[in-house]
Formats: structure tokens, C-alpha cells, sequence
């Protein structure tokens, strides 16, 4: 799949505001912090994902991939976003997987992106972990690369 690193950067930003809109909101859970983004333009979406991710100043990425791979786009978004402190941590896609399940089931939401293979990434929707969200950047991915809920 291809993804524009201008894609990334807004990846890393929308999955960072939830946690901090959670955080704002005192205990929402993620489909309340998506309804606040519900009716808003792909503009105005974009500009409340990035003031809220500027008002958190850190984004946790945790991924199976090699940090020698995704340094690219770690460099775009330190770039563009100067402010916001990127996190890595790479765990193989079941140790990630079950972390990410057994952290959401005690209400911990320490990890904003995941990043793993399909296999392990099904396993994660399928326990009700992922909430669906479409980007301002979604037009940007062939049909066939994205889930048509979000």
C-alpha cells in the first residue's frame, strides 16, 4: 500500500488527538471523541486534529516495523510539526497486538498509532479496539486499500 508521507503526518496527527481529546473530554470514550469531529469539513477536521495534537505535544507510535523504515516519515513530521514529540517503540505485531488489547481492556490508552501487519491488525479490530475515522487525507487511498467504514 502506498501512503504520502503528507498522509502519514496527518495518520500520526488524527491518531494523536484522541488520546488528547479523551484526555479533555475526562474519561470519554473514543466514539464520544469522535462525535466532536462529526459534521466538521475535511478542513476544519484537519485543523482541530492539529490543535489538539499541538495542545497533547506528544505522539506514541508503536509499530512492528523497523524504526530504520519509518524514520522517514518520523523526519517529515518532526518537520512539520516541530512542537510535537514523536515516541517509537517497535514490538512485534502479536506481542503489540495483545498489548494494545489487554491495555484498552484496563482503560489505558498509552499508544496513539499501531502500525502491524494485516493479520495482527484484524485481530485488533475484531477485539473492538479500533474505532473507525475517516482522515481528510482518505481521498488520497485507493478504494481497495481502505475500509469503506473508516
Amino acid at each position: 500500500m502506498f501512503i504520502t508521507s503528507f498522509s502519514i503526518v496527518i495518520i500520526l496527527l488524527s491518531l494523536s488527538f484522541f488520546g488528547s481529546l479523551i484526555d479533555l473530554t475526562y474519561g470519554a470514550s473514543i466514539d464520544e471523541a469522535l462525535k466532536t469531529l462529526s459534521g466538521l469539513s475535511a478542513k476544519e477536521r484537519l485543523m482541530r486534529v492539529e490543535t489538539e495534537a499541538r495542545k497533547e505535544g506528544n505522539v506514541r507510535w508503536a509499530s512492528s516495523t523497523p524504526q530504520a523504515w519509518a524514520e522517514p516519515a518520523l523526519q517529515i513530521f518532526r518537520k512539520r510539526y516541530p512542537t510535537i514529540k514523536v515516541e517509537y517503540m517497535r514490538q512485534s505485531g502479536r506481542v503489540l497486538a495483545e498489548r494494545i488489547i489487554r491495555e484498552h481492556r484496563a482503560g489505558k490508552y498509552n499508544i496513539d498509532i499501531v502500525g502491524t501487519s494485516v493479520v495482527t491488525f484484524a485481530g485488533v479490530k475484531d477485539s473492538g479496539v479500533i474505532a473507525p475515522y475517516v482522515s481528510p487525507e482518505a481521498t488520497l487511498l485507493r478504494q481497495n486499500m481502505k475500509d469503506p467504514t473508516g
